[in-house]
């Protein structure tokens, strides 16, 4: 009886043990998909990383591009507000010439001013 109670006792091992083999496979798959999960998230995120690696070179060229343009608007700036000084001293020359009397004014004022001398000279004379 001991025997008989030996070998259903190590049947029931020997059923305990293939069953617990089978769930450490199964466990092992389990270990090895969520390895290979694993992996390819390592994968994605080293993909993601180079992106955003790229992204960062093209935004700081983007930055110097914006850069140069800000300096370039300046300097524009700078352009602009000497050609403005410049058509504010044409504005003031204009106004000043036009406070100066032409020169067919001068003239009509002239030939008219030699006409009264003219006309006082004759009167002159005829009235000695």
């Amino acid at each position: 009886m001991t025997t008989a109670i030996y070998k259903s006792f190590e049947a029931d091992c020997s059923r305990v043990l293939e069953d617990r083999s089978w769930e450490l496979e199964d466990r092992s798959r389990v270990l090895e998909d969520r390895s290979w999960e694993l992996e390819d998230c390592c994968w994605e995120l080293e993909d993601r990383s180079w992106e955003l690696e790229d992204r960062s070179w093209e935004l700081e060229d983007r930055s110097w591009e914006l850069e140069d343009r800000s300096w370039e608007l300046e300097d524009r700036s700078w352009e602009l507000e000497d050609r403005s000084r410049v058509l504010e001293d044409c504005s003031w020359e204009l106004e000043d010439r036009s406070r100066e009397p032409d020169v067919n004014t001068i003239l009509t004022v002239s030939k008219i001013c030699l006409t009264v001398l003219t006309v006082l000279a004759s009167l002159m004379a005829s009235a000695r």
